[in-house]
């Protein structure tokens, strides 16, 4: 329904075929599958397209086994979600979101992507924080560079590292250094046993420009 990897197949889906209605029950929808191993939905296309055509979707994924989802679905049945394949098609790669208000689905339609202003890039990924990781606090401030402008000062071994972390509404999470000693050598030369590289310095020629960072952008329903 969301997942990148599928997005052909709903293109074939919504482009050749509708969805007349869903019913969307999510994990624990078999009680020989406990767990979130396996998340499931059940469906009823017509061999034809109709763009405009709204089909019923039922939102069945609170219930934490068989009973609940049949409990939850005499709950909902009389109230589905009404959406269009037209809809689908306006989100970037088609996700079967039935639950996005109009609103949402206007805003992806008449606004430009965000890739088209400012591409996204990965940055460092150090294969083990452990290692290269550390709080501002914990090493020496004469061993510290705070200064983004500063890159090139190697008798400087730590730099800020942007790590996420909770919820803060305007600034914040900025406690993490990373070891920066010779232009990040150690971490593009860490290994494992048999010698694959573990660590992912890419994209740095991004890195030390003015940014909008995050660290996780999901979406589950």
């Amino acid at each position: 329904m969301f997942l990148s990897s599928y997005e052909k197949l709903r293109k074939s889906i919504l482009n050749e075929n509708t969805i007349l209605s869903m019913a969307h029950f999510g994990a624990r929808a078999f009680d020989s599958i406990g767990g979130e191993v396996v998340s499931t939905t059940a469906f009823v296309i017509e061999k034809s397209q109709h763009l405009e055509y709204k089909g019923a979707y039922l939102q069945l994924i609170d219930g934490n086994c068989e009973a609940d989802k049949k409990a939850e679905l005499k709950t909902k049945i009389s109230d589905p979600f009404r959406t269009s394949a037209a809809d689908f098609k306006k989100i970037p790669e088609g996700p079967i979101m039935y639950w996005v208000s109009e609103k949402i689905t206007d805003i992806f339609e008449h606004n430009k992507r965000l890739e088209s202003i400012a591409p996204g890039k990965v940055g460092l990924q150090t294969g083990s924080n452990d290692i290269f990781v550390r709080y501002w606090f914990e090493v020496s401030a004469k061993k510290t560079s705070f200064s983004i402008n500063r890159k090139h000062d190697f008798s400087r071994k730590w730099f800020p590292y942007n790590k996420g972390g909770d919820y803060r509404k305007w600034y914040g999470n900025n406690e993490n250094i990373v070891n920066w000693e010779n232009d990040v050598y150690e971490i593009r030369n860490f290994t494992d046993q048999n010698g694959k590289l573990r660590s992912r310095p890419q994209n740095r020629e991004y890195y030390f420009k003015s940014r909008i960072l995050f660290m996780n952008c999901w979406l589950k329903r």
